[in-house]
């Protein structure tokens, strides 16, 4: 599978959840895609699941009020990182299973999220969020797309778990 976003934080402070799976009955492996602060400036991404583990990128520089793309991309039982397009490590997802389709509450963007309430809140903005399940897109650096999304009747652009009424489909501008 493949994740990844714009984003751009008002405060780099704690840990930034880009996407997440929302369950009921407890915090029992839910999956999370987040961003973590290391110190000041210094940021690494996080594929985890709640209370079993995580996996890590290598830390990169995201300062406060920037745009910046970023990446996961599973491949074969191997999880690359990208920032801007610049690989940030990989590692083997092991017996981690990252299933965003879970029961009890769908999917979740900017937090992580089950039964008493939101946690690890995106502080920020999040731009042009792609989720593909089964395609991991890169395992080698390249240049991230600046185009802005556009979804038509042409781009066979199916929601799953998302009502109607719930999607976004533009975005802030600078």
């Amino acid at each position: 599978f493949t994740i990844s976003a714009w984003i751009r934080l008002a405060d780099n402070s704690g840990s930034n959840t880009i996407f997440s799976a929302n369950t009921t009955g407890g915090n029992d492996g839910t999956p999370y895609f987040t961003l973590v602060q290391s110190s000041g400036d210094t940021q690494y991404m996080q594929l985890g699941r709640i209370s079993v583990g995580a996996l890590n990128s290598d830390t990169f520089t995201l300062a406060v009020d920037t745009w910046a793309h970023v990446e996961v991309s599973v491949v074969s039982g191997t999880a690359y990182w990208f920032f801007n397009g610049t690989a940030q490590g990989s590692d083997s997802t092991g017996s981690y299973d990252f299933d965003f389709n879970r029961t009890g509450g769908g999917t979740v963007i900017g937090m992580q999220s089950w039964d008493t309430g939101p946690y690890s809140e995106f502080n920020g903005w999040i731009d042009d969020l792609i989720v593909k399940k089964g395609v991991g897109d890169h395992t080698s650096g390249f240049t991230p797309s600046t185009t802005e999304l556009s979804y038509t009747a042409n781009n066979s652009f199916t929601p799953v778990s998302i009502p109607a009424a719930q999607q976004v489909t533009d975005s802030p501008t600078d």
